[in-house]
């Protein structure tokens, strides 16, 4: 089986953000803001020199209210993840030096720095773990816990290898944590309950309609299914070197990225591959809507929007030559995908109408973005900035 490379390989300290950055599903965010920067050419919050290499024919122009974003938030070092702890409205930011940056929603200051194990990756929230935080700590094999009350350290799991993504199963109450030789469960004591050997999982869903983990097994091109008893359920064969999933609950279907076949693997609940779907090169994050699904296809620099009734292409928005989207979101209540453009230093917003309806710019190699629906700003993690962008409303 043939490697596959990354489009932006060129740049190790982009590559290796990218590399930690193999997320499942999209955050979900209800939005009252528009985010719009103005037409004739984009400004940034970095003061690096590296030049840009994307191009395109214009500028996007404001089709509704135009806004620009606030002052970056200086981290100090490279953010990898944005996590988001409804409870105490915190935004928890794991960075390259081996610490999770603690962000006031409503002041956008930092409150804390908390020091983690070595390499912190995936943020996640867990609201019936009495609202803790977990961090997957990749360079130290372990999984941090972190109380929401005063961001202290409640506990360590050591695990036997290295952490990459995180799942909470809602029904039996246990995270699922895939590593680079396993499929760990963790329980609410913070203990390993359970343990699969498989190696190359490259993505991790849970279907809230069978409670079950669906987990990506890319050597053997299958994703495969764990049932809330821990049982695996179900092997089923998909495209060449599965990816990430994203499970819908708008249509109860998980999508699974073949980065070698090109294409899209759409699941049902009864676990059997209901269409597989021809999409752009490079297609590895995916974002949905209540009708359309998303791949981001970092290859072409397009995305191609899916119906989500037909599993059929309706559309493939071009981003522009050259360009390197990544990690993207949903806005839900204006309708709007925000999609970060890796070598622009903006995020692009695309209508539901699906045409590109503004930009915004950012730090240097923006890699994810999340909308904190409280306060309604939009954070962006800028990879070669050490900086979050935050866009508000004006």
């Amino acid at each position: 089986m043939s490697e596959y490379k990354w489009p932006i390989a060129r740049n190790a300290a982009i590559a290796a953000v990218i590399a930690l950055l193999i997320v499942v599903s999209s955050i979900y965010v209800t939005s009252k803001i528009a985010l719009i920067v103005g037409p004739g050419g984009k400004t940034t919050t970095s003061t690096s020199s590296k030049p840009s290499t994307f191009s395109t024919s214009q500028r996007y122009t404001a089709t509704f209210s135009t806004i620009s974003p606030l002052a970056p938030i200086s981290l100090g070092s490279q953010p990898i993840y944005i996590g988001y702890n409804q409870f105490n409205n915190e935004l928890y930011v794991s960075l390259s030096n081996s610490s999770v940056a603690v962000i006031n929603g409503s002041t956008n200051s930092i409150v804390q720095m908390v020091q983690t194990g070595k390499d912190p990756n995936q943020i996640l929230f867990v609201p019936s773990f009495s609202h803790e935080v977990f961090v997957a700590n990749e360079g130290s094999n372990t999984i941090t816990a972190i109380a929401p009350n005063n961001n202290s350290i409640v506990a360590t799991t050591q695990l036997a290898s290295s952490p990459n993504l995180m799942r909470f199963n809602m029904y039996n109450h246990e995270i699922y944590v895939a590593c680079s030789d396993s499929i760990v469960a963790i329980n609410s004591s913070d203990d390993i309950v359970t343990s699969f050997n498989y190696t190359g999982t490259g993505g991790l869903a849970y279907n809230s309609a069978t409670h079950e983990i669906l987990f990506s097994d890319t050597p053997d091109n299958e994703v495969r299914a764990i049932s809330s008893q821990n049982q695996i359920v179900a092997n089923i064969s998909v495209g060449s070197e599965p990816q990430n999933l994203l499970f819908d609950p708008w249509n109860n279907v998980t999508y699974v990225t073949n980065i070698q076949s090109h294409s899209l693997s759409a699941i049902n609940l009864a676990n059997q591959v209901v269409a597989n779907i021809s999409v752009g090169s490079g297609a590895y994050y995916m974002v949905s809507n209540p009708t359309t699904l998303y791949s981001v296809n970092s290859q072409s620099g397009t995305l191609s929007a899916i119906n989500v009734s037909t599993n059929i292409v309706v559309a493939n928005i071009s981003l522009g030559a050259g360009a390197e989207p990544t990690m993207s979101t949903y806005d839900e209540t204006d309708g709007l995908i925000y999609v970060p453009i890796l070598n622009d230093s903006s995020v692009l917003v695309v209508s539901g109408s699906n045409a590109i309806a503004g930009q915004i710019p950012t730090g240097q190699a923006p890699a994810q973005v999340f909308y904190d629906s409280i306060d309604y700003e939009l954070y962006v993690a800028n990879s070669m900035s050490d900086t979050l962008t935050v866009a508000a409303n004006s």
